[in-house]
């Protein structure tokens, strides 16, 4: 039997993207004849894709001006924050795809594109325990919020980590110790990236004290080795990031591929 561990980046496309790139998503996990989620992706999905989508469409209500929006959304490439302004300028390019430009004045359009962002933010999440056969490593210590709308028409969402309890995203980790190490040993001997030194820094961290606790923002950084350690060894990692994802599947006896 056939079996896929799904990551955040195909959940994405599935989820939020149009035409081939999420009947791609889709086809590939249905290739499959069982399929998972961990609940990590989820939490990815929500505090990462989720929320860029919800900015843009708060930014459209806000500034009831597409105009405003997309220059405040392109002054975000001068910052960091490398993926948010893609994502939030995708969110916008999706929405005026399905509802091309006509002549109006610039707040109807923001209304419109608000609007399109709205529905595919709310099916998103209706939708995101729906794609595999199931969902398993549930996190005790995060809790799924729903986007809600407050009276402005504005999302809020919440990606609570509770601060009482410990991260149950830990103790599923050092369980797989040598696997840990593996992943540790891979990290070394790659490119020195921002994301994988924060990376390592928490790997080594684990391996080290395995008691000790890990706080919200080690836990994003962990990322692709959540899904190379806590995949079956008869799963393959379903993700369009190979170039990360392969190597440390890899040095623990797995696989990872591309969808389609």
């Amino acid at each position: 039997m056939s079996k896929a561990f799904v990551d955040t980046t195909v959940l994405t496309d599935a989820l939020l993207k149009t035409g081939d790139v999420s009947k791609r998503a889709i086809s590939a996990i249905r290739g499959f004849d069982y399929s998972e989620t961990p609940v990590y992706a989820l939490k990815e999905f929500a505090g990462g894709p989720l929320r860029y989508w919800i900015w843009a469409h708060n930014k459209l209500v806000k500034t009831r001006s597409l105009s405003k929006a997309l220059l405040e959304i392109s002054a975000l490439v001068r910052t960091p924050q490398k993926y948010a302004p893609s994502s939030m300028l995708e969110a916008l390019s999706i929405a005026i795809r399905g509802k091309p430009p006509s002549a109006g004045a610039d707040d109807i359009l923001a209304d419109r594109y608000a609007y399109a962002i709205r529905i595919d933010i709310l099916a998103a999440w209706k939708r995101r325990r729906k794609l595999t056969t199931s969902v398993t490593y549930p996190i005790a210590c995060y809790e799924e919020s729903p986007p809600e709308l407050d009276g402005d028409g504005l999302f809020a969402l919440k990606i609570p980590c509770s601060r009482e309890r410990q991260c149950a995203l830990r103790a599923h980790l050092v369980r797989q110790n040598t696997g840990l190490q593996k992943i540790r040993d891979v990290l070394l001997g790659q490119s020195n990236k921002p994301e994988n030194a924060k990376r390592l820094r928490v790997v080594k961290e684990l391996i080290r004290n395995p008691k000790r606790d890990i706080d919200w923002k080690q836990c994003r950084h962990l990322g692709d080795a959540v899904f190379a350690v806590l995949a079956p060894p008869d799963c393959v990692i379903l993700t369009t990031n190979l170039k990360d994802h392969l190597p440390l599947a890899e040095a623990l006896g797995k696989t990872a591929r591309l969808p389609g």
